[in-house]
């Protein structure tokens, strides 16, 4: 009998599909930024994995080294566990400034630093919306 009741619901039109929730073990994530959404997709290391544990999160990005980084201070820390060190960061990257314990993303290219741990990259040419040295608030969420 059991059996039958999805069969009897399929046939009414009723659908089992699941709700619209967002992918638990996607790596991808959107970031709102007023009524805009730009995409990034996060790396698979023990600092983003607990990065996206935390979505959805609303921050203000604060303006760091005249327009170079958007930072602000996840509290607590992120984990680093199991997690590389050292990139040279391009514009759009999603990095821990590892000192200071800030999430740091790069609205310009820079330097090789030991300190730096990326944790994503910011899709296509979406980092230009976050680029100046204006703060703003912004939601991260997974897709």
């Amino acid at each position: 009998m059991a059996t039958r009741i999805p069969e009897w619901l399929e046939s009414l039109g009723a659908s089992r599909e699941e709700p619209n929730t967002p992918d638990a073990t996607s790596l991808h994530i959107n970031i709102i930024v007023g009524e805009q959404t730009i995409t990034a997709t996060m790396e698979d290391n023990g600092a983003a994995r607990d990065f996206l544990s935390r979505l959805p999160l609303e921050v203000t990005l604060e303006d760091y080294n005249n327009g170079t980084e958007k930072i602000f201070y996840p509290d607590p820390e992120l984990s680093l566990d199991n997690t590389p060190r050292g990139c040279a960061p391009v514009a759009g990257d999603i990095t821990i400034y590892e000192p200071w314990g800030n999430v740091a993303i790069f609205c310009r290219d820079w330097s090789e630093s030991s300190s730096l741990i990326k944790i994503g990259h910011i899709d296509g040419d979406g980092i230009s919306l976050l680029q100046g040295t204006e703060s703003m608030n912004v939601r991260f969420e997974r897709q």
